[in-house]
């Protein structure tokens, strides 16, 4: 199953990308929702780098969501950027995290989060919170911009 949610966010790509690249972006935009915890390697890069990072989440930072290989790949994008995460898990057996940045007309940046899931039964109940997860990761981005990216 697909989603696919977008937004703008009031920056300039070149600036998103280079914030999308940190590791701390995404524990910030996950949070409070899902916490991620290092298992291989056992500490997080300052850096996104084309590679697997092996991790444990917790939704809330309490209940726990198994293992998932974070699967990073850059992709080349006729115009903007994007970002691949192949990952897959325990329970998901394909995550598709494909993060695409646009620039729009104003100069600002199309953000697009495209995700494809497959997790056997349980794909339904997956797709359904991961819908509202990716809500809340946006509009964690929105804000985190909009504060000229003071993580807070």
């Amino acid at each position: 199953m697909r989603i696919q949610i977008s937004t703008v966010l009031h920056s300039q790509p070149e600036r998103i990308w280079k914030e999308l690249q940190m590791c701390r972006l995404l524990f910030h935009v996950a949070s409070p929702v899902v916490v991620f915890e290092a298992i291989n390697p056992s500490v997080f890069p300052e850096f996104w780098s084309d590679g697997k990072y092996q991790v444990r989440m917790w939704l809330f930072g309490f209940i726990p969501l198994g293992k998932q290989w974070i699967v990073i790949q850059h992709q080349s994008m006729q115009t903007g950027y994007g970002l691949l995460d192949d990952g897959y898990g325990d329970i998901i057996q394909v995550w598709r995290h494909l993060i695409t940045l646009n620039p729009t007309p104003e100069g600002f940046t199309q953000y697009t989060d495209t995700v494809d899931i497959e997790a056997g039964w349980f794909t339904i109940g997956v797709w359904l919170f991961a819908s509202l997860f990716y809500r809340h990761r946006q509009n964690r981005w929105r804000h985190l911009v909009d504060g000229n990216f003071r993580f807070e």
